[in-house]
């Protein structure tokens, strides 16, 4: 199968998804409230903008399934997560064009991002050590409590399913291109259905995995 059917057509998948006012519990209505919908703008974003506009990246969208307004939107949404988790440690799957790495290392200076890929960043804009590195040496690492998978991973189902044994409290994983590439999708459905998993969200063109104790499990498709 093509890695870049969509799975799900975006104008079905939006009406049927929730706003906020449809989502009752809590710490759900808080994580859509204050990240998801928040309208914060960070200072790393003007920056990075500068770096896109600079080395031409918005090209390579032209012939993807994702404009570069929408990548740029949910590397936006990528960063606020980082924020609301404050991971103290960041693992990406996978290479991409290196733009959500440079969102991933702004997070902050001295917190590490990993990254389990061949090729290092396109991207020069760069804040965080990185460390290129493969899956299996990443695993004898201690486990990242913030976890994106990019869609030229190559992680199989049975690597994911050991992750997921590994990931702490108050950790998630967010994952790309869920209703549109293949891997991914198929992915994001073991991610959903693990009983690891204590809430999910998919916002159509990424999806994230939470890990928190005292949740009840739960899965909302959230307009975004």
């Amino acid at each position: 199968m093509p890695t870049n059917v969509p799975q799900k057509p975006y104008w079905w998948w939006y009406c049927t998804a929730s706003s906020k006012h449809a989502i009752q519990p809590p710490y759900a209505y808080g994580i859509v409230t204050q990240v998801v919908n928040s309208d914060a703008l960070y200072y790393c974003y003007t920056a990075i903008e500068k770096e896109v506009n600079s080395f031409g990246f918005k090209k390579s969208f032209s012939f993807q399934a994702m404009t570069y307004a929408q990548h740029k939107k949910n590397n936006e949404l990528v960063f606020r997560f980082l924020n609301f988790f404050k991971p103290s440690q960041i693992t990406e799957i996978g290479t991409g064009t290196g733009i959500t790495t440079a969102y991933l290392s702004a997070y902050c200076s001295t917190i590490p991002v990993y990254k389990i890929s061949v090729d290092k960043s396109l991207f020069p804009t760069i804040i965080s050590p990185i460390y290129c590195t493969d899956i299996k040496t990443w695993q004898q690492y201690p486990p990242s409590s913030f976890l994106w998978i990019n869609t030229d991973n190559t992680l199989s189902t049975e690597q994911l399913l050991h992750l997921l044994q590994k990931m702490p409290d108050h950790s998630c994983i967010m994952v790309d291109a869920i209703y549109t590439n293949a891997t991914n999708s198929t992915l994001w459905s073991v991610l959903k259905e693990s009983p690891l998993v204590n809430c999910s969200m998919s916002f159509y063109h990424t999806g994230i995995a939470i890990f928190k104790t005292g949740l009840q499990k739960q899965h909302y498709e959230v307009r975004f």
